[in-house]
């Protein structure tokens, strides 16, 4: 059989030519209908495929705008978070300062938090003065250690306010009986009475940089007074959760020895960072 089209020899059961593709028998409208299907459906077959590709870069492309949309609000939630935090801070720090009697006889669950804020804070102005005089007193005759006069004192002085609280919370609750004073109550409580010490401490350290070494002498026997204040009158606040009748001077004196003790044994370590800026500590 011949095609009539190209005249290439083709079988008789063939439907169409193997050359050309011209159909060879039967209904030719029918056979070229058939191949339009064929054709059509190989189209639909090809856009699909385009569309699937193109809804599949589309989501790709959502998906990785919503990651850097989401990326960029972390950043900005942890920023309002710190600025709700420090507005926090600010607005216990002020009320501490106007009124710190009353303030520390506020319980709120969070004071306890802005008792440890205040200890450190108190803590780096200490130490921050002390690097200070040190410097003024050594400034032509050698380097000053930045962590020997700064780190060091810095974390004694959180160490050793953390001890005083330690006293306090142990006789309130072994020798007084305090069952339902926590820890936390008694940081809490301590740590709103260091506010009106943070705000000497401050004095210090201005008169500190300015050099007048016994203006600076003065204030930090303050300090001294201020928190060993903070003590007493912690303990006495503390005293009505007590279920033990116990005289309250004896319970100063109780946390006095324990905190004498404790510089005694670290006076030797750390003594020497304070004495030329503080005899009294």
């Amino acid at each position: 059989m011949i095609c009539k089209k190209c005249d290439y020899e083709v079988k008789d059961q063939d439907k169409f030519c193997m050359n050309c593709g011209e159909p060879l028998k039967g209904d030719d409208g029918e056979v070229a209908n058939h191949a339009n299907e064929a054709m059509e459906k190989d189209e639909i077959a090809a856009t699909s495929v385009e569309n699937n590709e193109t809804v599949a870069d589309e989501s790709e492309t959502v998906e990785t705008s919503d990651e850097q949309s989401t990326s960029d609000k972390q950043p900005n939630e942890y920023v309002e978070k710190t600025k709700e935090t420090a507005a926090s801070y600010w607005n216990f720090f002020m009320a501490s300062l106007k009124a710190p009697l009353a303030r520390s006889l506020d319980k709120r669950s969070s004071d306890f938090v802005y008792g440890y804020f205040n200890i450190i804070v108190y803590a780096l102005l200490y130490a921050l003065s002390v690097y200070f005089v040190k410097r003024s007193q050594t400034f032509l005759t050698s380097n000053v250690s930045f962590f020997d006069n700064f780190i060091q004192p810095f974390l004694y002085l959180i160490l050793s306010s953390l001890i005083m609280v330690a006293l306090i919370f142990a006789v309130l609750k072994f020798v007084m009986r305090a069952e339902s004073v926590s820890f936390h109550d008694v940081v809490a409580r301590y740590g709103v009475l260091y506010t009106v010490t943070i705000v000497i401490t401050a004095a210090y350290f201005v008169i500190t940089l300015t050099g007048m070494i016994q203006l600076s002498l003065i204030v930090a026997t303050l300090i001294e007074v201020g928190l060993y204040m903070a003590a007493i009158v912690t303990l006495l606040t503390l005293r009505d959760e007590t279920k033990v009748s116990f005289d309250p001077i004896f319970a100063v004196i109780i946390v006095f020895t324990g905190y004498a003790i404790f510089k005694t044994l670290t006076i030797d370590l750390y003594g020497d960072m304070f004495l030329r800026s503080n005899p009294f500590l």
